[in-house]
């Protein structure tokens, strides 16, 4: 399997938490590539409770962040990247 190396999304930059990506939102355009629309991502912070068990995701959906990903990268995601 071939991977590609993403830019980060700049959203992100400076954060280190563990995120989820919670759902697909709008597609618009992008300005730099106009054959190759924007898809916007809606992530989603979490923490464990690692004191039950077994431990419990917790979603922190006040804090949830939108990210845009242009549709062709689409392809290049998968777990762990």
């Amino acid at each position: 399997m071939t991977q590609k190396d993403l830019k980060p999304f700049p959203e992100l930059e400076g954060n280190d938490e563990l995120l989820v990506l919670d759902f697909f939102g709008g597609v618009t355009e992008n300005d730099k590539e106009t054959q190759n629309p924007y898809i916007d991502c809606y992530l989603t912070p979490f923490w464990i409770d690692q004191a039950a068990n077994p431990p419990i995701p917790h979603r922190r959906r006040q804090n949830q962040i939108k990210a845009r990903l242009a549709s062709g990268y689409l392809s290049a995601i998968h777990l762990g990247q």
